[in-house]
């Protein structure tokens, strides 16, 4: 048993970036076996706080997570929808919003817009969701905090102007899909990398 306990401790470790290695092995001999709470990954903190638990709200929470947001292709759909967000986006600016001798472009660039928008929220929304009764996780995950934040942020003032509908409104829209471009860094992982080691920091400070 303990051989076991320390090689899951030593694959906790291994999941988790150098920053946070390196908190542990500084801890004081008093407490240098760190919590595993401090250890773990993402996926055993799921799995311990959601999984089997009685209440509908945590059950559903993981299955939310277990069968959507964890899995691969859910990340790729969502960078695929960025991808196709920034085509209509290059489209609206070149043509200046103006249709005039090909509706049928516009309708196309506006029901695309429908699409993405309606997924980029519930991406927000299942990731919540995922997190349980813990829903500020979402915004102080080391890993992707930063990304979450920013994603969120986009969602909420995009919705926001599309629901205003005044002229200053709609370039603001056109402003936030410019903007949402930037979460293109979801599949760079070097980008990515560097991105939540900023974060990770400033958290720190």
């Amino acid at each position: 048993n303990a051989i076991r306990q320390t090689r899951d401790k030593n694959n906790l470790k291994q999941n988790h970036p150098p920053w946070m290695q390196e908190f542990a092995r500084n801890l004081p001999e008093t407490i240098k076996d760190p919590p595993e709470a401090l250890l773990e990954s993402e996926s055993h903190r799921k799995e311990r706080i959601l999984k089997g638990q009685k209440d509908p709200y945590l059950s559903f929470g993981w299955w939310v997570y277990s069968h959507i947001t964890s899995r691969p292709w859910f990340e790729k759909t969502i960078v695929s929808l960025i991808i196709l967000s920034g085509v209509g986006t290059a489209i609206d600016v070149e043509t200046n919003g103006e249709y005039t001798e090909e509706a049928w472009l516009g309708v196309i660039v506006e029901v695309l817009y429908a699409i993405t928008s309606i997924a980029f929220a519930m991406e927000c929304i299942f990731k919540i969701i995922a997190e349980g009764y813990e829903p500020l996780h979402f915004f102080k995950d080391p890993k992707n905090g930063l990304i979450n934040s920013f994603d969120f942020m986009i969602v909420v003032s995009a919705t926001t102007l599309s629901m205003i509908g005044t002229r200053e409104s709609l370039m603001g829209l056109k402003m936030c899909r410019l903007i949402r471009l930037i979460t293109f860094i979801k599949a760079v992982r070097s980008l990515r990398v560097i991105i939540n080691g900023l974060w990770s920091g400033m958290q720190s400070v």
